[in-house]
């Protein structure tokens, strides 16, 4: 599934399913976006990678994110990652 597809599909569910706030969905939707602007070479999921997520974490930090934020982003991709693996789209470990 190509990635921004399957960005719209999670926030359909986050919506839906989860009953999250637009500014909550907002918030996990612009932190998707900071992880794929640093991995701008994968357009699909199956190009993902659990790994990546700790890649993304250390760059965070790299560039003087607070520890805070950067976990917070951390959760947003991993909370991604983990739907991606629920609905098949995902074959790698978190």
């Amino acid at each position: 599934m190509e990635i921004w597809d399957a960005i719209d599909l999670y926030q359909q569910y986050l919506i839906a399913e989860k009953g999250l706030s637009i500014q909550t969905v907002k918030s996990y939707i612009d932190d998707l976006k900071r992880f794929f602007n640093l991995f701008s070479d994968k357009k699909d999921t199956l190009e993902l990678y659990g790994n990546d997520i700790l890649d993304f974490l250390k760059y965070q930090l790299s560039i003087g994110m607070s520890v805070a934020t950067a976990l917070r982003r951390l959760s947003s991709c991993k909370n991604f990652f983990i739907f991606l693996k629920k609905e098949g789209h995902f074959n790698d470990e978190i």
